[in-house]
């Protein structure tokens, strides 16, 4: 593997002892050799060199200016800097410089540091090639267990778990994410990039499978602990889905969804079944909110039916809820009882539960929801105000512009 470096040097005299010391060898390829940054910026984007040999005291853009606009994307080349002054050492290697020669230098300096370059863009190659190699394994997988084939054996399958260390039959949990563009993830490196830093995120999960179906579709496949209450299932569930989507506005996609299978975990083991929980999940958000969202698929028959009432019928419906003017603002701007009444609802109209989850008093709880009945004139704690309420917090979350703080 020949090693591409960039030589960028305000004096012909080093330039040409440069070049005549990495022409001798076989390892190091001469891509261009530049006397001034801005013409050594354009080579970077014709070239992306492996290593760049630059000076620091240049006109125009100097090298440490030069290696803080080249080094602030995902490329990062191997930078050493070869000047006569020592005192920029410090801003040389803050910025990202991994080598510092002093002029006058020696073929000996130069080639002992294109050798650490060398060694350590080998090593990255190889452990780029295992990660592309693992990440291809994780599609082909997910597209197995989705869309098997006569062909595709058990055994197959089992092995390409083994190989990555991925227990199909422990996963319970599946998020679809649908993209609203096609060309966003066309780029293999920014696929690769972008499922890496998700899976960072979610290392706390030791058994996870993340990947690309579609260009404008991604899952993620979790082993979520059961023991654990269904409140803060659905919690850490939204706070994945909301890192995802927080990743996902540096490629400023209008419209995002997410669709999480059932918490019911009838289906743990089959991924296949687990997808298309997801992915009804998702196709009901998109289908009932402009934009962006969360839905849980084990919301969605109440969500259908709220959906399929006409507009004009849901407007009446809300107008009755309120005596004065402004009080639908005032209560949907109140975060403290949508949190209230939403928890009591989701708790069965249990007191004790819903005060033990908001960590208030029982007293404060029922303070409470007195002021939702002052407000709205349902009484939370009778059945009947209770699905009514349900309705019309459904009215307010459907038309929140912040989706993601369900």
């Amino acid at each position: 593997m020949s090693i591409t470096v960039l030589l960028v040097d305000d004096e012909e005299h080093i330039l040409e002892e440069l070049l005549f010391i990495l022409n001798r060898e076989d390892d190091y390829q001469v891509i261009e050799a530049c006397n001034t940054g801005d013409q050594a910026l354009k080579a970077v984007q014709r070239y992306h060199p492996d290593v760049i040999i630059l000076d620091i005291e240049m006109a125009g853009i100097n090298g440490i200016e030069f290696a803080k606009r080249v080094l602030k994307g995902s490329y990062s080349p191997y930078i050493i800097y070869l000047t006569a002054y020592e005192n920029y050492a410090v801003k040389a290697f803050a910025v990202g410089a991994k080598g510092y020669i002093l002029k006058p230098f020696s073929d000996e300096e130069i080639l002992s540091h294109l050798k650490k370059a060398k060694d350590e863009i080998m090593k990255e190659a190889i452990v780029e090639d295992r990660r592309t190699f693992i990440r291809q394994i994780k599609n082909r997988l997910i597209h197995n267990c989705l869309f098997p084939s006569k062909s595709e054996e058990t055994d197959a399958l089992k092995t390409q778990c083994t190989y990555i260390g991925i227990d199909l039959e422990s996963m319970n949990v599946c998020i679809a994410v649908e993209f609203s563009r096609t060309d966003t993830f066309e780029s293999p490196r920014v696929v690769h990039t972008f499922l890496s830093g998700v899976e960072q995120f979610l290392d706390a999960y030791s058994n996870k499978l993340i990947g690309f179906i579609l260009k404008t579709q991604m899952l993620v496949f979790l082993t979520v602990d059961r023991q654990i209450s269904h409140e803060e299932q659905n919690k850490r569930l939204h706070d994945i889905c909301t890192e995802i989507f927080n990743r996902i506005q540096s490629f400023k996609l209008q419209k995002v969804y997410f669709g999480v299978s059932s918490l019911k975990f009838s289906n743990a083991g089959d991924v296949k079944k687990l997808y298309l929980e997801a992915k009804q999940a998702s196709e009901v958000r998109r289908h009932t909110v402009e934009g962006k969202g969360i839905h849980f698929i084990d919301e969605s028959n109440l969500e259908l039916m709220l959906n399929s009432i006409p507009s004009d019928v849901m407007q009446t419906m809300i107008d009755n809820f309120f005596k004065n003017e402004g009080d639908l603002e005032k209560f949907k701007n109140d975060k403290v009882l949508l949190e209230t009444i939403e928890q009591f609802l989701k708790n069965n109209l249990n007191l004790s539960e819903t005060a033990r989850v908001l960590y208030i008093h029982r007293n404060t709880l029922n303070y409470r929801l007195e002021n939702i009945l002052k407000i709205t004139g349902r009484d939370p704690r009778i059945l009947d105000d209770a699905m009514e309420l349900r309705v019309l917090i459904w009215y307010i979350r459907r038309d929140d512009k912040n989706l993601f703080n369900l």
